[in-house]
């Protein structure tokens, strides 16, 4: 299994080259501007996805001990 780390960065470097190779695409009639932006705008999804799931507490991690408070 890939870590989360590995996994975002890969979907960076899919959407830079997104980014960079669908503007031709466009203009070769490849594919039409609106398949392109929905392209990179799901790509962007997984991304934000990722980083949210990322930020989230591990289920299998034992929780990091917390200070007492004084009353």
């Amino acid at each position: 299994m890939m870590s989360l780390d590995t996994e975002i960065a890969c979907v960076l470097r899919e959407i830079a080259l997104r980014k960079r190779v669908y503007p031709r695409a466009v203009r070769v009639n490849r594919m039409t501007q609106a398949q392109a932006d929905h392209e990179i705008a799901t790509m962007d999804a997984v991304y934000h996805r990722l980083v949210a799931l990322q930020a989230q507490p591990s289920l299998f991690e034992a929780p990091s001990p917390q200070k007492e408070s004084v009353p």
